[in-house]
């Protein structure tokens, strides 16, 4: 396999997204690897505050703007030349992670694990295991560290 040094890292707006990148900074320079971490958007059934009283057809240039500055916030701590690029887009999380892993050649992707039962995860599928199923490399899931 020839190797990119590129990692994919895939953030959400959950608490769990600190830790996923810490694991992703510890990976890539481990690997000697540069980060693109990207977020998937897609149109809430809630609007934030920002979105109100806009036109339609910018509805997603502002939720896409949003993303990118919480992304940019997020990795804003990270270990200088460590992060490559910092994308958003819309679509479903597991197809935006993916693409992106497949446009980059990716040697990684870095996402992290969701907290739900069995049960929902067998009917519905979660991010992770999709992405696990459809990524173009392998796929790290992070969890959150347990305290002793």
């Amino acid at each position: 396999m020839a190797r990119s040094g590129i990692l994919v890292v895939g953030l959400d707006t959950s608490t769990r997204s600190a830790s996923v990148l810490a694991h992703a900074v510890e990976l890539a320079t481990a690997l000697r690897a540069r980060l693109v971490v990207v977020r998937a958007v897609g149109i809430p059934p809630e609007l934030p505050v920002e979105a109100l009283g806009i036109e339609p057809d910018a509805l997603p240039g502002t939720l896409l703007g949003l993303a990118r500055r919480a992304l940019d916030e997020a990795v804003a701590g990270a270990p200088t030349g460590i992060v490559a690029s910092v994308e958003t887009a819309l679509g479903p999380a597991w197809q935006v992670i993916c693409h992106a892993a497949s446009e980059r050649a990716a040697d990684f992707v870095v996402i992290g694990a969701h907290g739900h039962t069995l049960l929902i995860d067998r009917v519905l599928g979660t991010t992770a295991s999709r992405v696990v199923s459809h990524a173009p490399c392998s796929v790290v899931v992070c969890r959150e560290r347990q305290s002793d």
